[in-house]
């Protein structure tokens, strides 16, 4: 029987969401270019078990990692008899915020222009909320404004949903609008 509550909706949804992301993170934290090598599932659930202080039993930790794979969010990979943990497109959508945090400020701003048809607005949208959640300031309504590197991510976000081909990443060390940029950088910081 799931529980629900008016306040917080299917709680065996928020908590299995939250356990999802929870494992995502700690992938993330211990990987080496979103792949953990040398995977061994008797240690990586130690790790996590260490993380919780021993609160998770195998079997939750064990079906937290099943719905990863059968969610697309991580893939296993054998290479030269060695198990490995990849993280998909998917899983770093989901973890956006948290790759990019890792990037640091540089001189260069990175724009974005995009021109997605009517006939694809949920793509758009998506496409939209991802960039919002790497830190991209708009500028006009479709050109948007960082200073952190992130081409690979916006590279990421744009095949997942599809609208690559409409979308133009630019890199500037100069622009005549600069001034502004800066001021938009600056307001809209956080």
């Amino acid at each position: 029987m799931v529980r629900y509550s008016k306040e917080y909706g299917d709680i065996f949804n928020n908590v299995f969401t939250w356990g999802i992301e929870s494992a995502l993170r700690i992938i993330l934290n211990v990987a080496e270019n979103y792949r953990i090598k040398k995977f061994n599932k008797k240690e990586f659930y130690e790790d996590i078990n260490d993380r919780y202080n021993n609160k998770l039993t195998k079997r939750q930790i064990s079906d937290i990692f099943y719905e990863l794979k059968r969610n697309k969010y991580i893939e296993f990979d054998t290479q030269d008899g060695e198990r490995s943990i990849k993280l998909t497109n998917k899983a770093k959508i989901k973890l956006i915020e948290e790759i990019v945090n890792k990037e640091s400020n540089d001189k260069e701003n990175r724009f974005i222009s995009f021109d997605i048809p009517e006939r694809l607005h949920q793509r758009r949208d998506n496409f939209r909320r991802a960039i919002k959640r790497m830190g991209f300031r708009a500028i006009q309504q479709s050109l948007w404004v960082i200073n952190k590197n992130v081409g690979e991510m916006v590279e990421i976000a744009a095949q997942e949903y599809g609208v690559e081909e409409y979308v133009a990443y630019i890199v500037s060390k100069k622009s005549n609008i600069d001034e502004h940029v800066e001021e938009v950088l600056k307001i809209e910081k956080p």
